[in-house]
């Protein structure tokens, strides 16, 4: 057996990092919006990319064309690279129980796997708090105006 192998700390995260995703499904449509926001993100970028790409010369056009567009991708990719890490984590717990070994670098990756689900997770709920939180201010808003609006 390795020195660097724990039985309680996989077992932990072999049932952690399926709640956190468990959780993660139950906060409804963070993912999605997460997406659409990066889409959204992606177009202002082009459209900020478009007219600053125009001022430049032929040289700048050519360095800066594929980090933007990489960019584009790698803020595209991160809600679904959240999930693959989970299940990358999820799995390597999973070998390193049934094994009953594992190294040094093993336990950091499911370790950080287990700490990516869990922001993954806090952020889904701060989002969601947030919209309600401002979905009632809203709501509270229009009323307060309904009722001081005088009658015709």
């Amino acid at each position: 057996m390795s020195s660097h192998y724990s039985s309680a700390f996989y077992s932990t995260m072999a049932t952690l990092i399926p709640v956190l995703f468990l959780a993660l499904s139950l906060q409804g449509d963070f993912l999605m919006k997460s997406l659409l926001a990066a889409r959204h993100w992606r177009q202002s970028l082009r459209d900020a990319y478009g007219t600053w790409i125009v001022k430049r010369s032929p040289w700048q056009r050519h360095v800066a064309d594929p980090f933007v567009r990489n960019l584009e991708n790698l803020f595209c990719l991160v809600p679904g690279l959240i999930l693959i890490y989970g299940l990358f984590g999820e799995i390597e717990a999973l070998l390193a129980l049934e094994r009953g070994s594992a190294s040094a670098d093993l336990q950091s990756t499911v370790m950080q796997a287990g700490v990516v689900m869990t922001c993954a997770v806090v952020l889904a709920f701060l989002v969601r708090y947030t919209e309600t939180i401002i979905a009632s201010h809203v709501e509270a808003a229009k009323k307060k105006a309904a009722l001081e609006e005088p009658p015709e």
